[in-house]
C-alpha cells in the first residue's frame, strides 16, 4: 500500500512486492481477468500484466480490501496476536 500512495510507482517493484503476498496476487489477478474488466481476448496471467490492465488505484483497492479483510478474520488476528507476544517476549 506504501508503493502505490508514491506518485511515481516502479511497476516491477510493485509487481515483485505483491507477489510475496499469495493472497493479494490472487485478488489483483482475478479481478484483472474478471467480466467486469470487459471481453478481452488474452487472460491475465502475471501481476505485471494485471498491474498495467487495472492501474496503480485499482491495484490499491484490491490490496487494500485483502489486508482489510484478514484484519478481521479471527484465525488472522489469534495469529497477529501471537505473533505480538512472541515478540514483545524476545525484546
Amino acid at each position: 500500500l506504501n508503493l502505490v500512495a508514491q506518485t511515481e510507482v516502479d511497476t516491477a517493484e510493485l509487481a515483485r512486492t505483491i507477489n510475496q503476498d499469495p493472497a493479494i496476487t490472487a485478488a489483483v489477478l482475478r479481478v484483472a481477468n474478471s467480466a467486469l474488466m470487459g471481453p478481452l481476448s488474452l487472460p491475465v496471467i502475471t501481476v505485471r500484466d494485471a498491474i498495467s490492465r487495472l492501474g496503480t488505484l485499482e491495484v490499491s483497492r484490491v490490496a487494500g480490501a485483502v489486508a482489510a479483510r484478514a484484519l478481521f478474520n479471527p484465525r488472522t488476528k489469534a495469529e497477529l496476536q501471537l505473533f505480538a507476544e512472541r515478540f514483545t517476549a524476545l525484546h
